[in-house]
């Protein structure tokens, strides 16, 4: 029986193993059962160190495998990928600017948060930048312009500005003429409406310096003025007033008040010339921007230079006179200012405040009795009947950027180099 119970017991243990077997069966061979040499399985089992960008390029290309349809959706919504000179180059260092260029939605957003004068600069010097800025240039243009001008870009239609426009860089056809590109705005046009906008500032915050404040919604009232002024026939201005759309009833209010105030500001007693005329000679001018110099005191600061503005607006010499120059403005350029075409017409160009004053007849506004609430808005509490300080973040603190000056010398009558709606034609 004992031995019975011995046999049984040795059958379930299994077979006797040595001290080195149970060692050998107990150690865990990671290694494949394949008859390849060791030294491969080494460097397949354990791969060796990879460079910074390999190793960045193989985790990418691992985490974008198999998601085709997310791909495609981002596609859709930012953009082809960019190929070729864009393309990412694992062999160069990163480079931040060549990221931002490889993204569209993140190139197009960086366009348009930057200067205009690094817009130019770096479309002038980069030549990735130049080609993504020519696949979108209209985009980045008004994006531009709606950012920084939004009032102006909307007031000042680059359609209206021909000479301003240029030919679209990616050749896309134009609507209406076969084989031809379409025309679409330049940095011209944009730096025009970027001046524009900070002329209108300057202009109000200008006169609220002096007292003489206005309401925030005359801003986009004075740019309809503005566009008024680059119409060089009277059935056109006349036709734009017309358009009760466009200029509305409020625009003609606050408009009067505007002449209102600058001939408040000019005939004030003491900083003042004591006349009105000044204000018609403003008004009468090619732009705003003699307005804005003189009110910055950078214009018709004497007689002579006073003179040479009225020479230069209306004066009509002698016919033996009309070959000479007087009082300093050469003769080509003698009563220009006052004409239809800026002397290429025959009749006499109305002035804004004279249109202005006529569709107020014309709509029955009567706002000759609003004259006197005009004169005082802005210096006296209705309700409490209290004098009215101007709060300082409406005045002028001046202006640092020094191209300024060229501008407005571009933007003034006789040395214009923007486009009006007359020559657009």
């Amino acid at each position: 029986m004992d031995q019975m119970m011995e046999i049984e017991s040795e059958a379930r243990a299994g077979p006797a193993q040595s001290p080195a077997d149970l060692t050998a069966a107990t150690t865990l061979d990671y290694r494949p059962q394949t008859d390849e040499p060791l030294q491969s399985r080494v460097q397949d089992d354990f791969p060796q160190p990879q460079t910074e960008a390999a190793s960045t390029q193989s985790l990418l290309s691992t985490c974008t495998k198999g998601q085709g349809a997310i791909q495609d959706q981002s596609a859709h919504l930012q953009g082809p990928m960019l190929t070729g000179a864009l393309a990412e180059n694992p062999a160069e260092p990163f480079n931040i600017f060549d990221a931002l260029c490889r993204h569209t939605a993140l190139f197009l957003e960086f366009a348009k948060q930057l200067d205009i004068e690094d817009l130019v600069s770096l479309y002038a010097i980069s030549r990735n930048f130049h080609t993504l800025l020519n696949a979108r240039f209209t985009t980045t243009m008004l994006a531009q312009a709606l950012r920084k001008a939004p009032e102006s870009s909307r007031t000042f239609k680059f359609k209206a500005y021909k000479s301003l426009c240029m030919h679209d860089p990616a050749k896309r056809p134009h609507p209406r003429i076969p084989n031809e590109s379409r025309m679409i705005p330049s940095f011209r046009w944009l730096r025009m409406v970027l001046f524009r906008e900070r002329v209108v500032t300057d202009i109000i915050a200008l006169l609220a310096t002096e007292g003489h404040r206005l309401p925030p919604r005359a801003s986009l009232t004075i740019k309809r003025l503005w566009l008024l002024m680059d119409i060089a026939t009277n059935e056109k201005r006349v036709g734009l007033l017309h358009n009760d759309g466009f200029f509305t009833n409020d625009d003609l209010y606050l408009a009067t008040m505007f002449f209102i105030k600058l001939d408040m500001r000019f005939m004030d007693p003491i900083d003042g010339v004591g006349e009105t005329a000044m204000r018609r000679l403003m008004l009468g001018q090619r732009s705003l921007s003699t307005l804005w110099r003189c009110l910055r005191r950078k214009c018709a600061l004497s007689r002579l230079e006073m003179l040479q503005l009225h020479v230069r607006y209306s004066y009509q010499p002698r016919a033996e006179d009309r070959a000479f120059s007087i009082m300093g403005v050469p003769a080509n350029e003698v009563g220009r200012g006052s004409t239809e075409g800026w002397g290429q017409g025959q009749r006499k160009l109305l002035r804004p405040d004279e249109l202005v004053m006529m569709e107020d007849l014309r709509r029955g506004l009567n706002l000759v009795n609003s004259h006197i609430y005009m004169m005082l808005w802005g210096y006296v509490d209705t309700k409490t009947f209290e004098d009215l300080e101007v709060p300082e973040e409406e005045k002028y603190h001046g202006s640092d950027a020094e191209e300024e000056e060229a501008e407005a010398e571009a933007e003034s009558g006789h040395t214009t180099t923007h486009s009006r709606i007359w020559e657009a034609e």
